[in-house]
């Protein structure tokens, strides 16, 4: 998909054996991420969201594509 009809970015976030869990005041949900920012690629959003979230740093080279928008 082109990068500028994407406008927002998930992912699933791996520490060891385990997926990390977010529980805020809207509820709880396993998948980080949100708005992609203009001129931001896929990598970006996920880092700044994750970070933003859980406060984990996403290494930009552990990013893996799954299904087929990423």
């Amino acid at each position: 998909m082109p990068l500028e009809l994407v406008t927002s970015v998930r992912c699933i976030v791996w520490v060891g054996d385990s997926i990390v869990f977010c529980e805020n005041s809207d509820g709880a949900h396993p998948w980080p991420g949100w708005r992609r920012q203009a001129g931001k690629s896929y990598a970006d959003t996920i880092v700044r969201e994750a970070r933003e979230e859980t406060g984990w740093w996403i290494d930009r080279a552990s990013v893996r594509r799954m299904g087929g928008f990423i």
